[in-house]
């Protein structure tokens, strides 16, 4: 309990007063309860960092970090992100490089933007086949040229995508393994 609450608790000395400490006491469980439900509208399995001497621009990092929670099932459709403003503030960075990352992730149908409610990760994220083949043509198509261009060989590459392919395997089961005990802890 609130420490000013506890010490109008005891200041109760007549009916009157009894009224106006419960009254205090509503507003101190709202504001509570108003803290607690912002905090947790705001996606808990989110995590971005950012490095600005990285050479990827601040808003590529962004889009990464949220594209790869996705596909690693720490956010999962209808998890809200944080705003903008809010992200920016985290991040200390510009609140139009959070814009940018943002519009990318919704134009690549990771995020949809809902009007006064915030930016939520896409029902849809991933399940349109065929715009998800054709940006996947071409990062892969952009991941081959890096590599032929930094003298790596095609089983080198492909053995670089297996690890890839494992370690987000391997977060996506530690992501369902953590919401299944969570499950059980809420059920019990």
């Amino acid at each position: 309990m609130p420490r000013s609450l506890l010490d109008r608790v005891g200041q109760i000395q007549d009916e009157s007063t009894v009224w106006e400490s419960f009254s205090w006491a509503l507003d101190d469980v709202d504001q509570v309860i108003y803290t607690y439900i912002t905090v947790m509208r705001s996606s808990p399995n989110i995590d971005v960092h950012v490095v600005p001497g990285d050479g990827v621009p601040i808003y590529r990092q962004i889009v990464r970090q949220v594209s790869d929670s996705v596909a690693s099932g720490r956010l999962v459709p209808g998890d809200r992100l944080p705003s903008q403003r809010e992200l920016a503030q985290r991040l200390v960075v510009a609140p139009l490089t959070v814009k940018k990352a943002y519009d990318l992730l919704e134009r690549e149908g990771v995020v949809e933007s809902r009007h006064g409610s915030g930016t939520f990760v896409a029902a849809s994220a991933g399940r349109d086949e065929g715009q998800a083949r054709e940006r996947l043509d071409q990062t892969v198509r952009q991941l081959v040229t890096q590599a032929w261009v930094s003298g790596f060989e095609e089983s080198d590459l492909i053995a670089l995508v297996k690890v890839a392919a494992a370690r987000l395997r391997n977060e996506r089961n530690e992501s369902d393994a953590a919401q299944t005990t969570e499950d059980k802890e809420t059920t019990t």
